[in-house]
């Protein structure tokens, strides 16, 4: 079963509907201040039986549907953690099976799931891309007008 969840921040009723209208799971995380850890322990929580999880950041949104797929396909075919590279660099979204269930849990602070990555190296299948968008995000408003798609 394919799920799809948004933590959200609390206050941001225009946006609940607006997801709620496209039939996502949306979570309201009531802890967002203490760092981008806490949204990805809500999501987990509120998908708890689910194989895995791909966690793919709100800032993104170039990363195409396709490159989604394939890293989802990789962690039903038995990967045990996935990340986009796209010239010779590491992007978003990552993707994790159920054994990390509890690791992600545990995650504190504003580093998200990035420690887990670079803790087991040799746990993580690299998914080659050409999808630049795994690698731009929107920091600033400036910054929807200076990509490069």
């Amino acid at each position: 079963m394919q799920k799809v969840v948004a933590v959200i921040r609390p206050g941001d009723a225009r946006l609940e509907d607006e997801l709620l209208s496209l039939d996502i799971k949306v979570v309201v995380n009531q802890h967002a201040d203490s760092g981008m850890a806490s949204s990805i322990v809500a999501g987990i929580m509120a998908s708890s039986e689910a194989d895995g999880w791909l966690i793919a950041l709100a800032d993104m949104p170039w990363v195409k549907p396709e490159t989604m797929r394939g890293l989802k396909e990789k962690i039903l075919q038995g990967e045990s953690m996935v990340a986009p590279v796209c010239e010779n660099r590491r992007g978003n979204p990552v993707g994790f099976s159920r054994q990390w269930k509890q690791d992600l849990l545990k995650l504190q602070g504003d580093h998200g799931a990035r420690d887990l990555l670079a803790n087991s190296p040799e746990k993580l299948f690299k998914y080659h891309t050409d999808d630049k968008g795994i690698l731009m995000d929107i920091d600033y408003p400036s910054d929807l007008y200076n990509q490069e798609s």
